[in-house]
Formats: structure tokens, C-alpha cells, sequence
């Protein structure tokens, strides 16, 4: 019965739609503004109203001319669908979607058949209330992995519509480049033909394209769908006649359910016959009474099949825990296990021998009540038995019959397969830790004397060896200023009276005088450094007013600056040392382009770090002088003093951080900073 008032409604609707169409004409669908009629009659007069409508020319399922010209799509349609409703003689204009909202705002056409709704369009427009939930997409290639959302497209060519909401949306991603075609068709074969990255548009149209060319498999939609929103009939601002009049027109496909049948022919349900589906439906029935009782034996022989694994595995584990005890106590470091609970679990041969202590003294105990407090820092352990933090090389310092050994451990998270803890046989009443797999702290030491002792030898050769450079360094630069001044000073008595000697000594003796004062000024500042105060220093300031120091100077020089400074970077380092730092790396860069050249200045967070970069494309540091440039004196300049790199690097080491060149000779030199960051 059902199925005949169905069939009934349909036939009811069809002749309502013949009678139209032999009153009021079919509407009509005629080419681009410049070959219609020039003018419509208001929608007031009653007997005729004619409303011209324009829509996109190549936007399926949406709305498109066909190779033989029809316009087609479920917009066209709609609004025929809404016209024979509401008895009006409509003009489809078919035009590139570009030229389409000029056309609307100019008077060239009443309305626009399909407009995605948004803020900004409705300060200039009037929408319908909506019949369709547009969305947009990003469509890449199917070997695509670096493209997962919007966020993913900075730096990436990203085709578009021109005038489409997806333009407007890749505008706004800081970092992308649109690139715009007339239509999404040509937008989707530049991402085909591997011209872009991806394309943002349409979700249903690009879906449609795709499988149009059959490239379906070539291409995938990633990421959340974009901003879906509501899809209406745009009018001219301040047309409420037109807006009413086809709202109801809307309202009345809507209730009768024409909308539902166009909408089913161009977006789809697969409708099966009802005997096909009763097919399915009992074919589907036998699979899963099949696969129910394949699962009800399959869980039979499991049962059985584990029984007997079980029973195994008891008797395996009674075995294992010997093995497991021999391979601990055949470990050559000290191994301790403690509970959550502070209890200590287990303790290897090693680890007795280590802490000079038997088992009874050991194992079963609380920590606190054995040598494990004695020996090892005791914040550390309670806090790596609460959980709160691990321990990595650390040391402690024992005597054993009368000579000091040095204890090497760590302190890390012990782990339970079922959140239990794995008390051995001879630990009983162990608790279990509540929540999670975390079950106490396992604490691994071993004697490290010897190794220490040969890490403080090497250290005080190195020291040795740095004094033995800083020293022949010192003598090397000062012997030239003693040289030049014992040269004047020798002839002295014969050129005593001679006007130009004079004037020659008084200028260069002074300034040797003073070479020797800045050397030894700068050896004197650095060997008395005070500690680091450190503070959060905002790291976009502190470069400026670096750079400004330099302005008159890179002027001069004719050298460009860039920068590329994260705005909210921040670091914890002294602000005055930094700024000494950055005065020695920036002037050296500046002196490498004195001819004109060019300056990059980069900062960024990486890994959890911070990161300044000084770049210059200047002549670059040859292979043979790269590994010296942080030696004291070392200096490839002819009035340099070879300190600044040296004290800049020290500077750095002293605030937790590392500095670093790269250069290759002919191309330039990059001087890398890294910092901690402010409160890391």
C-alpha cells in the first residue's frame, strides 16, 4: 500500500510539472550576459516574472554545461524545481565563477543559484535560507605524507578558484602560495599533473572531477573537512522581494519532496530491488551463523589449547626464575629493585658485594632501613620511587678498607607486565601498585674510580695544554708591540732632534702601548668572569638592539640585512654576556663584507631549544683554519687580536649553550648559537 501511494505522489508530481511547463514555458537556460534580453520585469507584475539567475559554468554535480551545451547539476534543478513552483519564468546564466559575484553586485543578473554562505559575502549580499551543507577539502596525491591539514600547507603551491571560499581560505595560511585557475577542473589537473601540492575546493566537485578522468586512486582527501557552512541563493543587498519569494518556492520543494529526489539523483542512494535485498539480506545472515559458530568452536579449543599452556608455563616459570636469578648475579654492575612501596625487592651478587652487605640486611627491608640510604643520594631515590623523576650518572664516593671508590648509578622506572609488583620467592605480602604499569624504581651502580680518575687526568691535561696555548698565544701578541717599541727606542739617542721621528714615535708607541693594555685588559676580563645571572631575555629585542649598534656601519658597507625572528622566542641566558656574544658574532660577519654583501639573521625554537643563526655570503673560512677558530689569538685578520670567538664561545659554554661555524670558502660562513629557552 505504501508503495502505491508512493508511486502515486510521484505521478501526481510529474503531471503538476507537465501542466507548468504548458502554461509557463520550460526555463530557459541562455548564454552569457551579453546575448540576453536587457532588462527583467519586476516580480510584482503579474503577468509575467522573469528572474535571471546566474551560476558557474564548470562546477559538477553542482551546476555545468555538458559537452552537447545543456546546463546540468543539481543547483539548475533546484531552481527549475523552484520556479515551477512559484510560476516564474527563469534565465540560467552559465558563466565563470570569477565574473559571477561581479555580475550580482552590478545588476547584470537578480541572484545567484549556489553561493557558499560567510560573513564577509553577506555584508554584500542577501542569502536565502540554505538547501545544501557545503564543505570544502585538501586534495593531494595519494603518495602525498607531508600534507595532513591546513596547518601543512605553509610553504606549499596550493591550487584554487579563483573567487571560490577556498581561495579565501588559503589566503589566510600564513606561508602559502595560491595558485589560481578559472575553474576547480583546471585546479585539480594541476595537482594531477604534479604542477602543485594540493588543491582546496569543493569536496563534492573534486570527488566528481576524480572520477571523471579516473583518477580516483592517484589522489586522497586529507584532513578535517573545511568549515562546512550553509549553501544559499545569493541576491542583490536589500532585495527581500526576491529573498521571500524563493524561500517559499524552497520551502515547497522541501515539503512535497522533490528536493529529496534531485538530491538522490545527484549525490546518490543506491536503491536495490526488494528481492535483491532480501538476497543480501539472507546472505549476510548465513555469514554470520557461520562465523558465529566458527567463533563459539574456535573459543572452545582456545579454552582447551590454554589450559594446558597455562600449566606449562607454571612449571616453565618455576624454572626461569633460577635462570633469572643466575643471569642477575652473573651481571658485573650492582642491580637493586625497589617497590613502589620503598621495599626492596631484590638485590644481585654484585650489589651485595658493592655495598659490603648480605642478603638478610637487604632484601625484604624498606630502603630507608638498608645500605641502600647509606650509600646513594636520598632525594634522588625518593624521587624515583614517587614517580616524580629518573636519575642518570650520577656518583657517589664510598671507602672500602681504607681507600675511596667512586660509585657510578642510575635510578629509572620498573615496569610489570599487569601493574603488579614482582616480589621474588623470597619477599612476601607485596601490595599492589595502584594504577598503571609503574612498579618501583630499578637502581644499577657499579665502581667507576678508575674511570673517573683517567676522565680528571685527561681533564687536567687538556687544561694544561689550553694554559700552554692561551700563554705562547699571549707571548706571540705581545713580543710585536715590544718588538716595534724597542725598535723606536733604540735609535732614540741618534734621532732624538729629528721633528718626523718624534712625531712617528708619539704615534705608534702609544698605540702599541695600547695593543698591549686591550690584550691583556680582555685576558684579565675574562680570567675573573662572574657567574652568569641569568633571566628570560626576549630574543627579537635583543638582536635589534645588537643590530642597531651596526647600523651606520652596514651602511657604509652597503650590506643588505634579513631577518628571521620567531616573535615569541625567549631564552635564559645573562643579558650582558649574550649581548657580547652577539656583538662578536655579528662583527665578524661584518667585517667579512666590508666590499658589500649580505647579512641573514635567524632565530627559531628546535627540538626544545633555541636557535641564532648569523649567516654572510662573504669569502668564507678555508678548511685548514675552521677547527682553529675558537683557539685564543687565533685570527686570520691583519689588526685582529683573535679573542672575540675565543671568549664568545667560553661566554656560551658558561650559559648552558653551544656554538658552532660552518663555513665553505668562497660562499660564506654560518655562526650557530644554541640556548636553552626560558623556562626550560
Amino acid at each position: 500500500m505504501r508503495r502505491l501511494i508512493k508511486h502515486y505522489r510521484v505521478f501526481a508530481v510529474l503531471a503538476l510539472s507537465l501542466a507548468a511547463i504548458c502554461l509557463h514555458g520550460y526555463p530557459r537556460v541562455i548564454a552569457p550576459p551579453g546575448k540576453r534580453r536587457s532588462a527583467a520585469m519586476p516580480l510584482g507584475d503579474p503577468k509575467i516574472r522573469v528572474v535571471r539567475m546566474a551560476g558557474d559554468n564548470n562546477f559538477p554535480p553542482f551546476e555545468f554545461v555538458s559537452p552537447s551545451g545543456e546546463y546540468k547539476g543539481f543547483n539548475v534543478d533546484i531552481m527549475r524545481a523552484v520556479a515551477l513552483e512559484l510560476g516564474l519564468d527563469l534565465e540560467l546564466i552559465p558563466m565563470p565563477w570569477a565574473t559571477v559575484k561581479d555580475a550580482l553586485d552590478s545588476g547584470a543578473v537578480d541572484a545567484v543559484q549556489g553561493m557558499k554562505y560567510s560573513a564577509e559575502r553577506d555584508r554584500y549580499f542577501d542569502f536565502t535560507r540554505p538547501y545544501f551543507r557545503s564543505t570544502q577539502a585538501i586534495f593531494v596525491r595519494s603518495d602525498n605524507v607531508s600534507i595532513s591539514g591546513l596547518d601543512s600547507l605553509t610553504g606549499c603551491s596550493v591550487a584554487v578558484q579563483e573567487g571560490d571560499y577556498g581561495h579565501e581560505v588559503v589566503r589566510g595560511i600564513p606561508g602559502a602560495e595560491p595558485v589560481v585557475f578559472e575553474n576547480q577542473e583546471s585546479a585539480l589537473d594541476a595537482l594531477i599533473s604534479k604542477s602543485v601540492d594540493a588543491f582546496v575546493g569543493n569536496r563534492y566537485v573534486g570527488h566528481y572531477f576524480a572520477q571523471k578522468k579516473r583518477k580516483t586512486a592517484d589522489l586522497k582527501i586529507v584532513g578535517s573537512p573545511i568549515d562546512p557552512t550553509d549553501y544559499a541563493v545569493a541576491v542583490r543587498e536589500g532585495n527581500r522581494e526576491l529573498v521571500d519569494l524563493l524561500n517559499k518556492g524552497l520551502e515547497a520543494i522541501k515539503k512535497d519532496r522533490t528536493y529529496d529526489k534531485i538530491y538522490e539523483k545527484w549525490f546518490g542512494e543506491e536503491i536495490q530491488p526488494p528481492a535483491a535485498m532480501l538476497k543480501r539480506s539472507f546472505i549476510f545472515l548465513q555469514i554470520v551463523l557461520v562465523a558465529a559458530a566458527a567463533i563459539g568452536l574456535f573459543v572452545l579449543r582456545w579454552n582447551t589449547v590454554l589450559r594446558r599452556e597455562v600449566a606449562a608455563r607454571t612449571v616453565a616459570l618455576a624454572r626461569s626464575d633460577a635462570l633469572k636469578d643466575q643471569i642477575l648475579n652473573s651481571s658485573s654492575a650492582g642491580i637493586v629493585a625497589i617497590s613502589s612501596g620503598g621495599r626492596v625487592i631484590t638485590a644481585n651478587a654484585r650489589a651485595l658485594e658493592l655495598m659490603g652487605a648480605n642478603r638478610d640486611r637487604v632484601e625484604g627491608r624498606q630502603w630507608e632501613d638498608s645500605p641502600v640510604a647509606d650509600l646513594f643520594d636520598r632525594e634522588l631515590v625518593r624521587r624515583g620511587i614517587t614517580g616524580a623523576a629518573s636519575a642518570r650518572n650520577a656518583e657517589t664516593r664510598v671507602t672500602r678498607d681504607g681507600k675511596e671508590m667512586v660509585l657510578g648509578y642510575h635510578i629509572d622506572p620498573l615496569h610489570g607486565m599487569d601493574g603488579r609488583e614482582r616480589a621474588p620467592r623470597r619477599v612476601r605480602g607485596s601490595a599492589p601498585r595502584e594504577g598503571g604499569l609503574r612498579v618501583g624504581v630499578l637502581l644499577t651502580f657499579d665502581d667507576v674510580t678508575e674511570n673517573r680518575n683517567l676522565q680528571e687526568a685527561l681533564a687536567r691535561r687538556d687544561r694544561m695544554e689550553a694554559l700552554g696555548k692561551l700563554v705562547a698565544g699571549m707571548a706571540h701578541e705581545i713580543r710585536n708591540p715590544f718588538t716595534s717599541i724597542k725598535a723606536f727606542l733604540e735609535i732614540l739617542p741618534q734621532k732624538y732632534d729629528n721633528p718626523s721621528y718624534r712625531a712617528e714615535v708619539l704615534r705608534h708607541v702609544p698605540a702599541e702601548i695600547d695593543r698591549l693594555d686591550g690584550i691583556i685588559s680582555e685576558i684579565l676580563e675574562y680570567s675573573r668572569p662572574r657567574p652568569p645571572l641569568e633571566e628570560s631575555l626576549d630574543v627579537p629585542s635583543l638582536i635589534g638592539d645588537t643590530l642597531a649598534l651596526f647600523g651606520p656601519r652596514l651602511n657604509r658597507a652597503g650590506i643588505s640585512v634579513e631577518t628571521g625572528i620567531a616573535p615569541s622566542l625567549r631564552v635564559r641566558a645573562d643579558k650582558g654576556q649574550m649581548k657580547q656574544i652577539l656583538i662578536n658574532m655579528i662583527l665578524n660577519a661584518v667585517e667579512a663584507l666590508e666590499g658589500g654583501g649580505s647579512l641573514r639573521i635567524l632565530a627559531r625554537e628546535e627540538n626544545g631549544m633555541a636557535f641564532i643563526r648569523v649567516i654572510d655570503d662573504g669569502p668564507g673560512i678555508s678548511e685548514g683554519d675552521l677547527p682553529h677558530v675558537f683557539d685564543p689569538f687565533f685570527t686570520t685578520k691583519e689588526k685582529g687580536s683573535g679573542l672575540g670567538l675565543w671568549i664568545a664561545y667560553e661566554l656560551t659554554r658558561e650559559n648552558g649553550g653551544d656554538i658552532k661555524i660552518r663555513s665553505v670558502e668562497g660562499l660564506g660562513t654560518e655562526v650557530s648559537l644554541t640556548l636553552r629557552l626560558a623556562g626550560g
